[in-house]
């Protein structure tokens, strides 16, 4: 009987001792590859080696689910995690896993505790948790932020700020004190908190944003506190809709992130300040050298943009009240929603004066920087949904393809604006259907070009930049970072323009 005991506990060791080594060699794995910046495969790493029964992993890994980088944000799941960490002896998890519950809800609580029961290592040995500390009765500053935030308290939540909370603490759910407040509508907390460095794009359990909760209840001047403070609307919330999305179907009046100044008057969508690269890399297919050399860009503050390119109706209404001069020929494809074309720098600017005049807001055309940043909105790719393009994603000569897509029809003029897809700051028709004039002079490259967004209007003017692509373009010349030379008298039945406007908060 000794003899089987013994047995017993020599496979044992043997089986600690084996795992040990592998479960060393996956936790340093994974910790390089976190601080190389791949979460990804540090999250693979981690799991393996908490697998194998490490609890350094099992805490790095509660650690990712409470910030919500490499994996997405998930209370329960880390407090499975510390739980599990602090079950094989860890008391740093155990007091993380406290201070967690602390900002969860009973029943989060017990599924987090359900989850870790279930859960087995390799080796399935069983262990004895240590038991959750008692709850102080004094909360942390972060947990009195969260409750005057949900409240509405704004001197207490003063208070918590100048104690030193964390504008950025979590709650259940992984909101933040900003999100309790947009949830509200307490517009009052919103700048103090901004101040003390609340962060407008951090994401709840479910994806929301402070903006996305703003714009579910139409909290519209939340919403233009959030975007003056670098709210991005166009990050993916509950189901895959974005604040854009969200807003349209409120219907905010008047809306912010996407408007109307008048009837007659362009759809606007707000698009948020930020930085791109700008111009093509050397490997992209079909560019040219006046795309380089490749620059970041900064745009310092969020501007309007118009949703569609400037239609013959809005340019109808535009001549009939005497701001522009022109009735454009629409080469017999029709007016209405299909882009105005045959229009030339001038005119352009006349109908961005009448619509200055008309709204008392300062509206103009796109500097070339803000053109090709609202056209990638956030992407690097040579179009804003991918690396090819074809003629169900955009009107352009179809007889030719692009980076290994496919030949497609050739509608051989243009067609109503709208009728392909936004890109994610919701703007349609930025590659393709009609070139879209913008306020640059021409250069031959982007030397000395400023790095602030604005447009270059110094030196000769004609001719003038055009972007974007039309109905009778290549597919290579629709590319965000395509440029097109253009004489600024001529008219031609592939010219439009898009309009944009100064944002005053």
């Amino acid at each position: 009987m000794r003899m089987k005991v013994r047995s017993a506990s020599c496979i044992a060791l043997m089986l600690v001792f084996t795992l040990a080594p592998a479960a060393w060699a996956d936790y340093g794995a994974g910790r390089t590859a976190w601080e190389a910046g791949r979460y990804a495969e540090a999250m693979k790493e981690w799991r393996r080696a908490a697998r194998q029964g490490d609890r350094r992993a099992m805490v790095a890994l509660g650690r990712a689910f409470v910030k919500g980088v490499g994996v997405p944000q998930d209370f329960i799941e880390a407090h499975k995690w510390f739980n599990l960490a602090a079950a094989r002896g860890d008391a740093k998890a155990a007091a993380e896993r406290d201070a967690l519950a602390k900002e969860m809800t009973v029943e989060e609580r017990a599924e987090a505790r359900k989850l870790a029961r279930a859960w087995r290592t390799a080796g399935r040995r069983r262990v004895v948790p240590i038991p959750p500390r008692r709850m102080a009765r004094k909360a942390s500053p972060g947990s009195a932020a969260l409750r005057a935030a949900a409240a509405g308290n704004i001197s207490a939540l003063e208070e918590a700020l100048a104690a030193g909370a964390d504008p950025n603490a979590r709650g259940g759910r992984g909101w933040t004190p900003l999100m309790h407040a947009a949830n509200k509508g307490y517009k009052l907390l919103v700048p103090p908190l901004l101040k003390a460095g609340a962060k407008p794009n951090l994401q709840a359990a479910d994806g929301a944003t402070a903006l996305f909760i703003a714009a579910l209840h139409g909290r519209s001047e939340i919403i233009k506190l959030l975007m003056k403070a670098g709210a991005d609307p166009s990050i993916k919330g509950p189901r895959g809709r974005t604040a854009v999305d969200v807003e349209r179907r409120k219907g905010v009046s008047p809306a912010v992130l996407a408007f109307r100044d008048c009837p007659e008057c362009p759809e606007m969508v707000l698009v948020p300040a930020g930085s791109f690269m700008m111009g093509s890399t050397s490997d992209e297919v079909g560019r040219d050298s006046d795309e380089s050399p490749r620059h970041r860009v900064t745009i310092p503050k969020p501007f309007a943009v118009g949703k569609y390119e400037v239609t013959f109706d809005e340019w109808g209404a535009c001549v009939a009240d005497g701001g522009c001069g022109g009735h454009m020929n629409d080469e017999g494809w029709g007016r209405g929603r299909r882009p105005v074309i045959n229009v030339i720098w001038r005119d352009a600017h006349e109908y961005v004066k009448w619509l200055s005049r008309k709204t008392g807001k300062q509206y103009r055309l796109l500097s070339e920087a803000e053109w090709e940043y609202a056209a990638r909105a956030g992407t690097t790719t040579p179009f804003h949904f991918g690396s090819t393009i074809s003629t169900s994603q955009a009107n352009y000569d179809g007889n030719y393809a692009y980076g290994g897509g496919t030949k497609g029809v050739n509608r051989g003029k243009t067609i109503p604006v709208g009728s392909f897809p936004a890109n994610r700051f919701g703007l349609h028709d930025m590659h393709g259907n009609a070139y879209e004039w913008v306020e640059d002079c021409w250069k031959r490259n982007y030397r000395g070009a400023p790095s602030d967004g604005s447009a270059r209007t110094s030196g000769y003017c004609s001719p003038g930049v055009q972007r974007g692509g039309s109905w009778n373009s290549l597919p290579r010349n629709l590319r965000s970072a395509n440029r097109f030379e253009a004489d600024s008298g001529y008219r031609h039945n592939f010219s439009g323009f898009r309009v944009a406007r100064t944002i005053d908060f």
